[in-house]
């Protein structure tokens, strides 16, 4: 993987447990959850992946690196303006009540 500095040395104990939280990316009404997001960096616009199990993987949109991986929140998943299966908020729940988006 193509990562930032940032994510491979401050996030280790994070991306292990995202190795094992590993799914495919979500996909409503037959599109892909894959959102480019402009939050004003200097590096410039993200591009945020959705996967199954609620997690947001989080890309630089010109260098195509990884920035980083969240272990969303519902109201996070929510703010993208799709309909999140109940399965995947289900998922995001459970990770919230383990103290995931924690880490």
């Amino acid at each position: 993987m193509n990562a930032t500095i940032h994510f491979s040395v401050d996030r280790k104990s994070r991306a292990e447990l995202l190795e094992k939280l590993k799914a495919p990316i979500l996909s409503v009404d037959g599109k892909l959850c894959i959102f480019i997001v402009d939050k004003g960096h200097k590096n410039g616009k993200e591009i945020h992946v959705i996967t199954e199990n609620g997690i947001i993987n989080i890309y630089n949109q010109h260098s195509k690196k990884y920035i980083t991986g969240l272990i969303a929140r519902p109201a996070q998943l929510v703010r993208y303006g799709v309909t999140i299966p109940e399965n995947v908020m289900e998922k995001a729940r459970i990770h919230v009540a383990l103290h995931y988006n924690e880490i």
